[in-house]
């Protein structure tokens, strides 16, 4: 072989490496290229939200005033002795007349008229039967119930975390916008 044809056999095989190059490089180059990014693990709005800050107002609920009032009902009854209670037949109860006042007339309109249930006519001297004591409406209201209603007024709301107090908290996650932390190979 001559010298020239050497040279020019040289020169091929340059020429053939640097294309095997070439396109081994152009291929590490797109493989780079093509491999998936994994990205920097981070806390950030991109994650969504992790929570809310805690705070108070209309949206966690309200704490109306409470006191005892008409609006809320009746918790008591006065106590009272009357009809509404029924009558005390018990014998170890009775009123005797005289006791009363009573002179003459009608024993049963006279015992009625003086608050009592009734008369027995049996016993010397007559009795009039008492009513029982009870606690009846007649009677009036001593307590009523205690509630909290609107019309009280508010004492307070209460407190919660919600999005109109803002962000607390982001979650973590990979996301593109924390920048590339390495590729998968």
């Amino acid at each position: 072989m001559s010298s020239g044809e050497k040279h020019t056999l040289r020169n091929i095989s340059i020429a053939i490496l640097v294309t095997v190059i070439g396109g081994l490089a152009v291929y590490g180059v797109q493989k780079i290229l093509d491999r998936e990014p994994i990205y920097k693990l981070a806390e950030s709005e991109n994650c969504g939200v992790l929570s809310y800050n805690l705070d108070s107002g209309e949206v966690c609920g309200v704490v109306y005033n409470s006191k005892r009032d008409p609006l809320c009902g009746v918790e008591l009854y006065n106590l009272g002795q009357d009809k509404e209670c029924g009558v005390d037949k018990d014998p170890n109860h009775w009123v005797p007349l005289k006791t009363l006042g009573y002179r003459s007339g009608h024993k049963t309109n006279y015992c009625l008229d003086h608050g009592y249930g009734g008369h027995n006519g049996r016993k010397p001297n007559g009795h009039c039967y008492p009513y029982f004591k009870c606690r009846h409406k007649n009677f009036g209201v001593e307590t009523y119930q205690l509630c909290a209603k609107s019309e009280f007024g508010i004492s307070h709301y209460n407190q919660c975390h919600h999005e109109s107090f803002g962000v607390a908290k982001f979650k973590s996650c990979r996301h593109e916008a924390h920048g590339i932390e390495r590729y998968k190979y």
